[in-house]
């Protein structure tokens, strides 16, 4: 066996060896950082804990407990006095505004991702973009109830971009696939099956 043939045959080994090991040190660590940082934010709970994760289990308790009082003593004319208040500063309005918006998509069934479609793209190409529609009626901005707001997510990012699309460009996903298959499917960049 040649030399340049075992380099060859090492390398492959190598890289697969990688491939297999990598995804799960990535989320392995992930998760020990997150567990880290989230412990140690909660840690004024307990100062001396006596087993780690004290903190984020007595933070669990509190958010628990706040989102019980604010589900059902908090008054919406206080959250909307609070908003308010927030609208007069620019910066703190659009983290503010941004991150509630973004938790309640998983939170408030009423503003969860819409329906998953394929947006042509490009005719001569043949080619389809997959996203979510946000918004059925774009009569505010001027537009027909033929244009809708899509939104698509970036393959291995949390960020994403929004479209207006015509509905003759849309296609929709067959029901048997759901929206959390379809987003799993783009942030995997197409890898994973739905």
């Amino acid at each position: 066996m040649k030399f340049e043939e075992i380099g060859r045959r090492t390398l492959n080994n190598l890289l697969q060896g990688v491939l297999y090991v990598a995804p799960i040190s990535v989320t392995v660590y992930a998760v020990y950082m997150v567990f880290n940082f989230l412990d140690s934010s909660f840690a004024f709970l307990v100062p001396n804990q006596p087993f780690p994760g004290m903190g984020i289990l007595l933070g669990l308790v509190m958010l628990i407990i706040i989102g019980y009082l604010g589900s059902h003593f908090l008054n919406r004319r206080l959250v909307y006095e609070f908003d308010r208040l927030i609208e007069r500063a620019p910066l703190i309005k659009v983290i503010y505004f941004s991150v509630r918006d973004l938790l309640s998509t998983f939170v408030d069934k009423k503003k969860r991702l819409g329906k998953p479609v394929l947006v042509l793209v490009s005719k001569e190409l043949n080619l389809y973009r997959a996203g979510f529609v946000t918004q059925k009626n774009l009569s505010d901005l001027g537009l027909s109830t033929d244009y809708v707001s899509v939104y698509f997510p970036h393959s291995y990012a949390f960020s994403g971009e929004l479209y207006i699309a015509h509905k003759d460009n849309i296609t929709e996903v067959p029901p048997e696939s759901s929206a959390t298959d379809v987003m799993k499917f783009i942030v995997s960049g197409g890898v994973t099956k739905i």
